[in-house]
């Protein structure tokens, strides 16, 4: 469950549990080569919080689940770094928070184990030497007035 004591955490939650805002946040910020695929029913936002107690003053995340028009899950996790720098370990904090959704959601049965599919987003107000400096590719803000930067992996978002 998530840390609602973060007055971040509440905001995020707050804004981001209307289905159609949650939507929005996925489409501008997720790979279309996923986005287009998805089914018109709304993401669920999951209860579920990832990261670690020693950064929630620094962190927060949000876990949507939705579906693919054709059947099937996929779930798109949002980390939000709030500071003047990305932590120096990001890329590994990320990697750790991937794990962790992948034993939470994988579907296990006697003979096989299905993985989810689980495309990370991190949003982050660091400056963009930081992002560059992580490994991680970012691109501006469609509105510039925002200090929020955009990236997922190694790979431009827009």
């Amino acid at each position: 469950m998530a840390d609602l004591s973060n007055p971040v955490d509440s905001l995020l939650r707050g804004i981001l549990s209307s289905p159609e805002e949650a939507r929005d946040l996925i489409h501008e910020n997720a790979p279309a080569r996923y986005t287009k695929l998805l089914a018109d029913t709304p993401p669920e936002l999951m209860s579920e919080n990832f990261v670690h107690e020693n950064f929630r003053n620094s962190q927060s995340d949000l876990l949507f689940k939705a579906e693919f028009r054709e059947g099937g899950d996929i779930f798109f996790y949002f980390l939000f770094v709030y500071g003047a720098e990305l932590p120096p370990d990001l890329s590994l904090l990320l990697a750790e928070y991937h794990i962790q959704i992948l034993k939470k959601f994988a579907k296990k049965s006697e003979d096989e184990c299905k993985l989810p599919l689980v495309i990370p987003i991190v949003i982050s107000t660091a400056k963009n030497q930081a992002a560059e400096s992580e490994g991680l590719t970012k691109d501006s803000n469609p509105s510039e007035s925002s200090p929020f930067r955009f990236a997922i992996g190694g790979r431009k978002i827009h």
